[in-house]
């Protein structure tokens, strides 16, 4: 019985034995043609955060964690498992290296180099992580995909084929209002029968088709003036000649009967919004323009002229009265 147990002992070394000699001596392009057995290295790349969250577009450098799920598939023949358990936890080094940005985006990766260990089980996936470092320029195209290439490199063990691949991660910027308020002119002196109006220049600096909405501070208005302005302007973004629009405020002042001596500062809100869906929208401003009314108005002297007439008219009829009643 012992006789027995050490020949199939024996037998079972022996082959291993042969069988590891058969693995070193095979070329490695038959096993990967899956003559006899054939590994492979995979790796999926992935953010940590499966999210579809956009990026805000900022010059800062930011760091966002990756995931690789290294696992090994198998194929051929037979011996797989035998085979493989001369081989799990074996240690490779993954190499990382950024080869694909958009114009629009710097990518740099904290490390270039992961230790890992061959997956102990054949298809089960094991998890390693890297921080890449992304920062977006201001004028990336808000909500459009950009794509950043990884190469990823694992050499061959034995029997297990590497894998040199570029692998790709989508991302999309978000959308950054940001316009500058210029009016060409903050102050004028009218007359009380004139009409004036403020020519208002909007730049978009933006990433994207803005749609700027303006509203008069109504409460900032004295009593007796009046003022309108265009509700929305919509600028294009980027080096479009039509990135800079053009508003008009126009005032009216007081134009009662009399002398005027008024002054008015009025405040207009501006709030910039994305083209596309108004509700994604940026920091409102204000700008404020003075105007000062000064003169004389004739407007209502009809008014006068009529109380003044009849202030005559009843004069002259007192006089009239009065020397008839005198003879």
């Amino acid at each position: 019985m012992k006789k027995n147990f050490r020949a199939i002992k024996a037998s079972l070394i022996t082959g291993i034995l042969l069988i590891s000699l058969f693995v070193a001596i095979v070329p490695l392009t038959s096993a990967r043609q899956g003559i006899f057995i054939n590994f492979s290295s995979t790796v999926i790349l992935s953010w940590e955060n499966k999210t579809e969250e956009p990026i805000v577009p900022i010059q800062d450098l930011i760091s966002y964690k990756l995931i690789l799920e290294y696992r090994v598939t198998r194929g051929g023949l037979f011996g797989e498992n035998l085979i493989y358990a001369l081989y799990q936890n074996r240690r490779v080094n993954i190499k990382l290296e950024v080869v694909d940005t958009p114009e629009w985006a710097t990518a740099q990766l904290e490390t270039t180099t992961i230790p890992a260990n061959i997956p102990k089980i054949v298809g089960t996936p094991d998890r390693y992580y890297a921080n890449i470092i992304l920062s977006l320029k201001e004028d990336a195209p808000a909500f459009e995909r950009g794509t950043i290439g990884i190469k990823i490199a694992i050499p061959n063990v034995g029997p297990i084929q590497g894998f040199d691949q570029t692998l790709y991660l989508n991302f999309k910027p978000a959308y950054r209002a940001l316009i500058d308020v210029n009016p060409q002119i903050n102050s004028k002196i009218i007359g009380p029968m004139d009409t004036t109006s403020f020519p208002i220049d909007i730049d978009n600096q933006g990433n994207g088709r803005t749609k700027v909405f303006l509203e008069i501070d109504y409460e900032s208005l004295p009593e007796g003036w009046s003022a309108v302005i265009d509700d929305n302007v919509i600028i294009e973004a980027g080096s479009s000649s039509e990135k800079t629009k053009t508003v008009f405020l126009t005032v009216y002042p007081p134009k009662g009967f009399g002398y005027h001596d008024d002054i008015a500062n009025i405040r207009v809100k501006v709030t910039p919004t994305w083209a596309e869906d108004t509700a994604i929208e940026g920091k409102y401003e204000y700008v404020t323009l003075n105007v000062e009314s000064r003169g004389i108005s004739v407007i209502g002297i009809e008014m006068v002229l009529t109380v003044i007439v009849l202030i005559a008219l009843i004069l002259v009829g007192v006089y009239l009265v009065f020397k008839r009643y005198k003879k």
